[in-house]
């Protein structure tokens, strides 16, 4: 399904194979929440989707597990950014910006997309669901 919905909007598009059960299980104690159940269905299905540029339209599960921990625990950042405990970080826009779902009380609530933009630190709305986010980055609004 997700290859198909990706493809749709760029041909060049290419996949990963699917994450292996086990590290999903280990990204939700990683990450301290439940994954939003169309990361999950995407996921296992591909682990990871690329543009034609070799963009991470979705990383790999391991690297947005390792950034979401890493930008959480990172000191530095603490005096740089707005905290990052309430966003579940996915994709990479390639110009340093990264795709994220919004976490509220420990819980992904919606499917809505943000973008979280590096120079500035705003978190953006950008997309009902993973589905529309496609259309969006392709479209170059993200």
């Amino acid at each position: 399904m997700w290859r198909e919905i990706a493809m749709k909007f760029d041909s060049g598009c290419t996949f990963a194979s699917p994450a292996p059960r086990s590290v999903l299980a280990e990204a939700r104690t990683s990450l301290g929440c439940a994954l939003p159940k169309e990361l999950a269905s995407l996921w296992k299905e591909t682990n990871g989707v690329m543009d034609e540029y070799g963009n991470e339209i979705v990383s790999p599960i391991e690297i947005a597990t390792a950034w979401n921990v890493d930008f959480r625990m990172r000191r530095r950042f603490r005096t740089l950014y707005m905290p990052f405990d309430h966003l579940l970080f996915f994709g990479a826009l390639g110009n340093g910006s990264l795709a994220a779902y919004r976490i509220l009380d420990g819980k992904i609530r919606d499917q809505d997309i943000y973008v979280w933009n590096h120079e500035n630190d705003s978190r953006t709305w950008v997309a009902p669901d993973l589905e529309r986010y496609f259309d969006v980055y392709f479209m170059g609004a993200s």
